[in-house]
């Protein structure tokens, strides 16, 4: 569970609460393997609350997937801007992922992948096709975006891939292909039918220090 719970990209749903508004500007840059915002492999929760308020960071507990959770924090939590943070260690000062869910965030790389950007806006950025996992199961969508540093993963988020909510479920004998655990390439034929978009980002520094089933 917790090698993969880095690739996860799904949160639980907050408690309900009052959006908090993104102030002050964390700056809204991704840049793989270093940060997202104000988040870096040395960023902890108290710092987070020191440069935005304590009203803009909230504790929860953070999906990873399979039915497990992990004791967390939400950042601009009930806002499109929200981050989902788990920790290395139970102090909470340094975090192991870090995941965005949700459409409308401003948080973007430096070469232009955000929330809703589409499959053929990626191969254009890429410049080759783009490799992912099958739909329909966890980890599903999922794909490296970055530079992988000499020590492996390093300089790399994972971006989920998603079909969006209009776009037909494929048929034919060869829509089984892009469904399971098997890698897809995105000049499939049944791919290049559907219409894709960025659902999920997220980077992994670690594995969160503590990982239970979910609270009912």
């Amino acid at each position: 569970m917790r090698g993969r719970a880095g690739v996860a990209v799904l949160m639980m749903a907050a408690t309900p609460m009052s959006p908090a508004e993104p102030t002050p500007d964390p700056g809204w840059t991704i840049i793989p393997g270093e940060r997202i915002g104000p988040v870096t492999p040395a960023t902890g929760e108290a710092d987070l609350i020191e440069l935005l308020g304590r009203e803009s960071v909230t504790r929860d507990w953070i999906y990873l997937a399979e039915g497990f959770c992990s004791p967390g924090t939400r950042v601009f939590p009930g806002t499109a801007d929200e981050l989902a943070i788990t920790w290395r260690d139970e102090q909470r000062s340094a975090p192991a992922t870090v995941r965005i869910s949700k459409q409308g965030a401003r948080w973007t790389t430096p070469d232009g992948v955000r929330m809703g950007t589409n499959l053929n806006e990626l191969e254009e950025i890429r410049g080759e096709p783009i490799v992912f996992g099958g739909f329909g199961w966890d980890y599903g969508g999922g794909t490296w975006w970055g530079t992988p540093t000499d020590e492996g993963g390093g300089g790399v988020i994972t971006l989920r891939l998603a079909p969006t909510p209009e776009s037909a479920r494929p048929q034919g004998p060869r829509a089984r292909e892009i469904y399971g655990e098997g890698e897809v390439r995105s000049n499939h034929p049944v791919v290049r039918e559907m219409t894709i978009v960025v659902v999920g980002i997220s980077q992994s520094w670690g594995n969160p220090w503590r990982d239970v089933e979910c609270p009912t």
